[in-house]
């Protein structure tokens, strides 16, 4: 008998799969998903058992399994499914999808008593129940939630925990995502509940598989890590934040995404997927409006429609400060009335750039070229890609001018202005530049994304946008859909009044925002998106090739893309917003094709790609 393995290490993508003879005393032993050790070349190594059969490849010197390392099997015949179906579709190895899906396996295993967690009371509300009836019931597969507030997403969860069998899959972007959810599983089905995430140590994380091989009503609630548990009987997963760009796995191989193994796991189980998110992504909306996926219709909560200021009218009128006269007033008004204010710019520092009036050049970082903003607690130029910080200038580099000017706006700028306009209100910023958490009594916070999971939101009672065009004119497909998703975010997690300052009131994400009409937004950005083929009505891959040297950069580049350019494909090379990152110089080529394409077209241009570059399936961003 021979054994098909799988060694738990990254390999070069057209390898992975080696056979092994199951020698005599281990014959009766030996069963798919345990792991083993085996030689490799000159070594003792590791691998997982993926298939049993009775003849190996010919014309092979085939060596023996050396031992069972773990006699119980640790991984699924669905998981060994879904790898080999990663492998195929992000174009790496299957060991380094293994690698990835495996727990880390400590030594020893201690047992470690768990927090008692009290479940957390929400008032019931029907129509979260009839909706958790529906994905239990309903043909359908695959569902979109839209909930319009906090609660009332956990009114979902909390139903349909209680009201389906089998295993529960709920996968968050972030570890401070998961805040609460544990708390909404019922008492009686605590024990069920196995947390999972990266920042486990090695038995806490073993402790959790084990436990989820074992149990048929599994209840996990999980980073992206926790798609790979060994999961039984799993009837539902939830993809909570589904538009969170953290669902994609960028850093390493298999560069992943959640969203899209997901619906590889429901087809493999057979389970119902739902995606829930205030706003969906464009590529989602397209599957509900051609009925691929069921829309879950909730009851939209009553929330103040939102002020949009126009701020080329404020300089108009004589304001050139960062602070329209609207939002002054409703400042000065909570002031007097005790409320605490949320003032939201999703950009740290002082200004966003320094320019040079004399010739307009903008001052870029000497290392990755990017522009560097100026942070005037240090006095210094610090670039926010590469963290290079460097002494603002006398004069201009490019033509000596002495006429240097900030531009744009950050934390610290909008932080000096409310401390002369406010001088005696309690007053916090809170962003990635500051550790110290904003105390009860602070009226005033200023803050980027970060601030989002740590303000006590039920007690905000005017929400500020300084700058809804930071994310508009990013020379990007999706930053109108990131705009949308960003201030949709915001209205999910309160419903006190909204002020947006704008230079582009008329924009299609925040005109479409403001009247609350998201068909509009939706019809328009899927039309504009099909005249260059952009998701959903193309596909992307971006190839990302990285080197100490720029020339080599360049030249390899260059090569790749002269190659690529005979194929079928669309090929186009792009130089990111930043170039230099990590020590290295990069440049992609952008490779775009159809649904309609041929895979074997695609795999046969795949093949040309040396193991050297990185390949990103459906990337999150083009920047």
């Amino acid at each position: 008998m021979y054994a098909e393995v799988i060694l738990s290490q990254r390999f070069p993508k057209h390898l992975g799969i080696f056979d092994y003879k199951i020698p005599d005393h281990l014959g009766t032993e030996i069963q798919i998903g345990q792991l083993v050790s085996i030689p490799f070349r000159s070594s003792e190594r590791e691998g997982v058992v993926v298939r049993l059969k009775d003849k190996a490849i010919v014309g092979k010197k085939i060596k023996n399994i050396n031992s069972i390392t773990n006699p119980q099997p640790i991984i699924t015949s669905e998981q060994i499914s879904l790898a080999e179906w990663m492998a195929s579709y992000y174009f790496v190895s299957i060991g380094t999808v293994l690698k990835t899906m495996l727990p880390p396996i400590p030594k020893r295993t201690h047992a470690k008593t768990e927090k008692k967690i009290i479940p957390k009371k929400i008032p019931s509300e029907s129509d979260t129940r009839k909706l958790a009836d529906t994905v239990c019931h309903h043909r359908q597969n695959t569902f979109v939630l839209t909930p319009t507030s906090l609660p009332q997403k956990h009114s979902f969860y909390q139903a349909i925990i209680k009201k389906c069998s089998g295993a529960t899959m709920i996968i968050v972007p972030t570890v401070n995502a998961m805040a609460g959810i544990q708390s909404l599983v019922p008492e009686q089905l605590q024990r069920h509940v196995v947390v999972f995430h990266s920042k486990l140590n090695k038995n806490q994380a073993y402790t959790a598989w084990q436990r989820v091989m074992t149990d048929k009503r599994s209840i996990v609630i999980g980073t992206k890590q926790a798609l790979f548990l060994p999961l039984h009987n799993l009837q539902r997963i939830i993809i909570d934040s589904a538009s969170d760009q953290n669902h994609k796995q960028s850093e390493q191989n298999p560069r992943y995404d959640v969203r899209i193994v997901a619906q590889q796991l429901q087809k493999l189980y057979q389970a119902k997927l739902i995606f829930v998110d205030p706003a969906p992504t464009v590529a989602l909306y397209h599957k509900i409006i051609n009925h691929q996926v069921m829309l879950l219709p909730l009851v939209n909560t009553e929330s103040p429609t939102p002020t949009i200021v126009d701020m080329k009218e404020e300089r108009r009128s004589g304001n050139y400060g960062l602070l329209s006269d609207k939002l002054q007033k409703e400042i000065d008004s909570n002031i007097q009335s005790g409320g605490k204010i949320f003032l939201f710019i999703n950009k740290r520092g002082s200004s966003s750039a320094v320019m040079c009036q004399d010739c307009g050049h903008i001052l870029p970082c000497p290392k990755c070229g990017t522009t560097m903003a100026y942070h005037s607690k240090s006095k210094t130029l610090f670039c926010h890609h590469c963290n290079n910080k460097t002494e603002l200038p006398a004069s201009c580099p490019k033509c000596q001018g002495t006429n240097l000017k900030m531009i744009g706006m950050g934390t610290q700028s909008v932080e000096q202005e409310i401390k002369k306009l406010w001088p005696k209100v309690s007053l916090a910023r809170y962003d990635s530049d500051t550790d110290a958490l904003p105390d009860k009594h602070t009226q005033i916070i200023i803050g980027t994304v970060r601030a989002w999971q740590i303000l006590d939101w039920d007690n905000i009672k005017l929400i500020g946008i300084i700058s809804a065009d930071t994310l508009l004119h990013l020379p990007d497909y999706r930053s109108q859909e990131k705009t949308w998703q960003l201030l949709h975010d915001i209205k999910f997690y309160s419903n006190a009044p909204l002020v947006i300052q704008t230079h582009s009131p008329d924009n299609n994400a925040i005109k479409s925002f403001a009247k609350g009409d998201a068909k509009s937004f939706y019809t328009t950005e899927i039309d504009d998106r099909k005249l260059l083929e952009y998701p959903p009505h193309g596909r992307l891959i971006k190839l990302i090739f990285s080197h100490r040297d720029k020339q080599a950069m360049v030249n390899e580049t260059n090569r790749l893309y002269k190659s690529l350019v005979a194929t079928p494909l669309a090929v186009s090379k792009i130089t990111p917003l930043t170039p230099y990152q990590h020590g290295k110089w990069q440049m992609y080529v952008i490779i775009k094709y159809t649904d309609k394409t041929p895979i074997k077209v695609i795999k046969s241009v795949m093949q040309k790609i040396p193991d050297n570059w990185i390949i990103d399936r459906d990337p999150e961003n083009l920047l």
